[in-house]
């Protein structure tokens, strides 16, 4: 986690000079707390094992660009999230970290207070288990992500509603089912910051 947390402030500072010398490109920040719900099941061949429901937080760099989408680096994070094995549950600190670079198109007139949006990129979902329910440690897979929000301009400020899903594919090291489709939900409230 400290090397995600450095490389996002070296990619925040370099983003920073590039926009400061770029016309009509402006950079946002984006932090963000809510709840993540996984709707799929980590596996289903002899033990069924599944992530529960936790709290999530996010943040991203957002550059608004003159008559194109707005292109997002994007952070969510759940710090800790248990297990649930054949319905019962252990409270061991499993955690979950998406990276993408999503494209954010806006579905409002400029000047409209209300700023809804759709987003769509993809990335890296990383897990790491804390646990003992047949899987390595760690995994990265390879991740879609899609979502929608809503955005109030208050003064200076944007506050946001956004609901997004995280698709991907895992596969437990102790099964020969293949790998299993994953929808990983966040549910986030945050307010954006135009940093210029």
């Amino acid at each position: 986690m400290r090397r995600v947390m450095v490389g996002a402030v070296l990619a925040l500072a370099l983003a920073t000079d590039v926009s400061a010398q770029i016309p009509g490109v402006n950079l946002n920040l984006f932090p963000r707390v809510g709840v993540f719900q996984p709707r799929s099941n980590l596996t289903e061949e002899g033990v069924e094992a599944k992530l529960r429901g936790g709290l999530a937080i996010g943040l991203s760099a957002e550059f608004t660009l003159p008559l194109l989408p707005d292109i997002r680096a994007n952070l969510e994070y759940v710090p800790k999230v248990g297990t649930t094995q054949n319905d019962v549950d252990d409270d061991t600190e499993n955690s979950l970290l998406a990276l993408t670079a999503d494209l954010v198109m806006s579905l409002a007139p400029p000047l409209s207070p209300i700023k809804p949006y759709l987003l769509v990129g993809g990335g890296v979902k990383r897990y790491e288990f804390d646990s003992s329910i047949g899987t390595s440690t760690k995994e990265s897979d390879p991740t879609l992500h899609v979502g929608a929000g809503v955005g109030l301009k208050l003064g200076p400020l944007l506050l946001v509603g956004e609901a997004s899903d995280y698709i991907s594919r895992f596969e437990f090291d102790n099964t020969d089912s293949g790998k299993k489709l994953q929808n990983d939900i966040f549910f986030m409230v945050g307010f954006k910051i135009g940093m210029f």
